[in-house]
């Protein structure tokens, strides 16, 4: 049966909707932390993490590289550090950092430039390479198979329900599995591309730096404008592109009536 209250509500603005997401982000991030962690330590050689939340991070400077360890063509490191990332006090990740900084340019305040180039080397506990799997990308598609069939089967995800959010059909009720399917894959278009050819470079050795620095910057201009247009819809109370696409609606529930007023 159709709820009335969703039916009739109204769309949900932009701010409310970017902090449900952000609800839903930290917990997810927090539980896929306590659900890979365990792989990690128990598998440290097959299984990586890059990153966990919350999580921190201590350094220290090498005076050379550990063994097993060589810059690659073309780098001269001037600056080598090694980084140990935790969570909540356990270690899960150790990286060795090779950075090369050069200023060029003329030595005045007006016309120092300073370039950097750096490797990244993920190493165990001995400070020697390991090639482990990274659970990111994994994790980062379940959290969007969560919201697909949280949306689609009951109508919200945790953050969206905490506030009175619902994802809607054109008759205001859940919109199925289909339908979350098409706003999500939309909504999350850039950041699904940018994952699949991230994971094609790193499988094929295909690219440099520097096309990966222009991939990022691409993918976030799209970000950025997705978010543009989400904004500039709901400010109107019409649907966005990913919702009109799927024939689904963000709403926000009214509170219930106090019993005891009237």
């Amino acid at each position: 049966m159709p709820s009335q209250a969703a039916a009739s509500g109204r769309i949900a603005g932009f701010w409310t909707r970017l902090l449900a997401q952000l609800i839903d982000l930290c917990g997810w991030a927090f539980a896929a932390t306590l659900v890979g962690l365990p792989l990690v330590y128990l598998a440290p050689g097959t299984f990586g993490l890059a990153s966990a939340f919350p999580q921190s991070q201590d350094c220290t400077d090498l005076s050379a590289p550990p063994p097993g360890i060589r810059p690659p063509a073309g780098l001269s490191p001037n600056l080598i550090r090694h980084c140990s990332k935790s969570f909540f006090g356990f270690p899960f990740r150790n990286e060795i950092a090779l950075v090369e900084e050069r200023e060029i340019g003329m030595l005045t305040a007006e016309r120092v430039v300073t370039t950097r180039r750096s490797a990244t080397y993920v190493v165990g506990p001995d400070l020697r390479p390991v090639d482990a799997f990274d659970l990111d990308s994994i994790l980062s598609l379940a959290y969007l198979a969560y919201v697909v069939t949280a949306q689609g089967l009951y109508g919200a995800t945790v953050g969206k329900r905490l506030l009175r959010l619902r994802v809607v059909d054109r008759y205001g009720v859940r919109p199925g599995l289909g339908a979350a399917a098409i706003r999500n894959l939309v909504l999350n278009g850039p950041i699904l591309v940018g994952l699949a050819l991230y994971a094609l470079m790193e499988w094929t050795s295909f690219g440099s730096l520097t096309l990966l620095l222009w991939l990022a910057a691409v993918l976030a201009l799209c970000n950025l404008a997705i978010a543009v247009e989400v904004w500039l819809t709901a400010r109107k109370g019409k649907p966005s592109l990913h919702d009109r696409l799927a024939g689904t609606r963000v709403v926000r529930l009214p509170r219930p009536a106090d019993p005891r007023v009237g």
